[in-house]
């Protein structure tokens, strides 16, 4: 929770809409919290009762919202409106990589080491390898 100076309950939420775990975030920590089940996440201030296994209900939300068509992926911001759109083709790293990359930039950062700079270089580049030469696994070519 790097740059938030309030204590939030980060909640995970799964694909049909239960909440799979609940989180105490720390102000201005900058560990990383995730739930690999979840497919998305909602931070409310710390102690909202809300509890795993709690189904979530949207209410407003315009019927278009889920009709959006679109060749990327969609960011969605508090209002519930769209704030940006990844396009096709852009760069997605897993969870587990893209915590990996954080924690070889954040650790170059400190050190201010070019050693541990091109290590993180090193990774960035095997991973888009890795992806260049996966199969399609969830899109169509």
């Amino acid at each position: 929770m790097k740059d938030t100076t309030i204590p939030l309950d980060i909640i995970f939420i799964s694909p049909e809409w239960v909440v799979n775990s609940v989180h105490q975030g720390e102000p201005l920590s900058e560990e990383l919290i995730s739930d690999p089940d979840s497919q998305y996440c909602l931070e409310l201030n710390q102690n909202s009762g809300v509890q795993p296994g709690m189904e979530v209900e949207i209410d407003e939300v315009d019927d278009d919202f889920f009709e959006m068509e679109s060749e990327g992926m969609h960011i969605i911001g508090s209002d519930g409106e769209s704030q940006m759109e990844i396009e096709a083709g852009e760069r997605i790293f897993s969870r587990p990589n893209t915590k990996t990359l954080v924690n070889m930039a954040r650790r170059a950062y400190m050190s201010k080491k070019d050693s541990d700079y091109k290590r993180l270089g090193k990774k960035l580049f095997e991973y888009l390898k890795t992806q260049d030469n996966r199969k399609p696994e969830y899109v169509e070519e």
